[in-house]
């Protein structure tokens, strides 16, 4: 693997270019929606809990 990578990068540079933008793009994408959906369920679990017959909720 560490053999292919090495001679792809060198014979193929824009093609690695825009291999190593999309990796980063796509991980950057997918962590933003991972930590959105986390905060989203914390959001939703404090107002979830705040809401008991006893506050008045």
């Amino acid at each position: 693997m560490n053999e292919f990578l090495t001679s792809y990068s060198s014979g193929h540079t824009l093609l690695w270019a825009l291999l190593i933008t999309g990796v980063v793009a796509a991980s950057a994408i997918g962590l933003s929606l991972f930590w959105t959906g986390v905060f989203r369920s914390a959001a939703a679990l404090r107002r979830h809990q705040s809401k008991t017959p006893e506050d008045g909720g």
